[in-house]
């Protein structure tokens, strides 16, 4: 018979790998107080053991096999007798923590009710700082309504006493303006007239004839001179209007204008930049601040130099024409017609008749002038409280106030507060 194949042990690379396979299978947290790396060393020891045993590739008896058994058995047995003594530990402490929680029962309430006590007291402290706070923010807002209250009555009643005094500058100053002006006005003509009847025949041949009568502000005096043209022609034709390209034209802008305008454009910009970038508020409500207020110093220069150009160009304004102007110096037809008659008497002169329209019209200047005029006027009918509130409501937001500093919201509170002051 053919001798039985013996049997070999399998390669040790089989059992390497499974082995090594099992290690690496380990997870720490299966295990606890690191008993994972008393396992791996174990078993890393049974590794090399059964790695040389496998190696020498040799027979044993039944005896060793045994012998070899025994010892792989007891590093079995030194695992699980390791993992038992840990497990005694583990039990063994959590019978301690259940004694100690069982029998500290009354230490655990305390500790508990002392935390709550501290927590009540602080909700307590933060109640009454809460409530503390919130009384002094009452009194604050209850004190800031009352000072906006005394201050909004204080503005009203001083706008209420000031207001008739406004009135009445206002309206002084702009008589005595329009008187100072007509004087002037008139003065300029008086010279004016005087001027050229010293060089009109006609006129003056109508003023010296007997009987006429003398004018009492102006007095006029005729001496007539040599004539410069033929007889026939008047003396108007020697005044001749001055060509357009030389003619004065009116303007009023200069420098300090110019400057304003460029310093308010500039601020302008500053403002727009700010409200575009979204800065802080008190920054934005600064530059809109400059930006006002220098507005309004703009448009405030603006008015006064326009007013000053326009004064300065009239009085300087020589040019002669007009119907008024060729009656006077016979400039016209040989027959002159004026819509005039004193006294309804068809045999008033020229002269009766412009001696009337300058008393009427242009009176000579008295010291007993007064700036008070009481117009003749018929029945109207008085003004309604609707008829106020129509008024009131049609002024135009947005407008910087004038020269009286009066703004349209002022006039709208002052409708609110006190309409009776309107229909006085």
């Amino acid at each position: 018979m053919p001798p039985k194949p013996s049997k070999k042990p399998p390669p040790a690379k089989t059992l390497n790998d499974e082995l090594k396979e099992l290690i690496s299978k380990f997870n720490e947290n299966d295990f606890v107080d690191g008993i994972n790396v008393m396992i791996k060393e174990k078993l890393l020891k049974l590794d090399e053991y059964s790695d040389g045993l496998i190696s020498a590739k040799t027979q044993y008896s039944k005896t060793l096999r045994n012998q070899l058994a025994g010892e792989y058995i007891g590093y079995f047995l030194s695992i699980i007798k390791d993992l038992s003594k840990k497990i005694k530990e583990l039990n063994s402490n959590i019978y301690d923590l259940k004694g100690v929680l069982t029998n500290d029962d009354a230490i655990l309430n305390k500790a508990k009710m002392w935390t709550l006590q501290k927590e009540n007291a602080d909700l307590r402290a933060k109640l009454e700082i809460t409530e503390e706070i919130s009384g002094t923010i009452n009194q604050a807002i209850n004190e800031v309504t009352a000072r906006q209250d005394s201050c909004a009555q204080g503005l009203f009643q001083s706008f209420k006493e000031e207001y008739p005094f406004l009135l009445q500058s206002e309206r002084e100053i702009a008589c005595r303006d329009f008187h100072d002006k007509l004087e002037v006005c008139n003065t300029k003509l008086v010279e004016e007239v005087k001027k050229e009847v010293k060089t009109t025949r006609t006129f003056a041949q109508v003023a010296q004839l007997p009987g006429a009568p003398s004018h009492r502000s102006i007095p006029l005096t005729f001496t007539p001179g040599p004539p410069q043209e033929p007889e026939g022609k008047g003396a108007f034709k020697t005044l001749k209007k001055k060509p357009k390209k030389f003619a004065k034209k009116f303007s009023f802008w200069n420098e300090y204008l110019r400057i304003s305008r460029n310093k308010v454009n500039r601020l302008f910009k500053t403002y727009i930049k700010h409200k575009t970038e979204g800065s802080i508020l008190e920054i934005i409500q600064s530059s809109g601040n400059a930006y006002r207020k220098e507005r309004a110093i703009y448009k405030r220069l603006l008015l006064s130099t326009k007013r000053k150009a326009w004064e300065s160009f009239c009085l300087n304004h020589n040019e002669r024409f007009g119907f008024l102007f060729n009656l006077v110096f016979n400039g016209g037809s040989s027959e002159n017609f004026i819509g005039v008659n004193p006294n309804n008497d068809p045999n008033n002169t020229i002269e009766d008749k412009i001696n009337y329209l300058m008393d009427n019209f242009f009176p000579s200047p008295s010291s007993e002038d007064n700036l008070d005029y009481t117009p003749i006027i018929g029945h109207v009918e008085p003004m309604e409280l609707e008829d106020i509130e129509m008024v009131i409501n049609a002024l135009k937001g947005g407008k910087a106030p004038g020269l009286d500093r009066i703004d349209f919201r002022m006039w709208r509170a002052v409708f609110i507060h006190e309409k009776n002051l309107y229909l006085a």
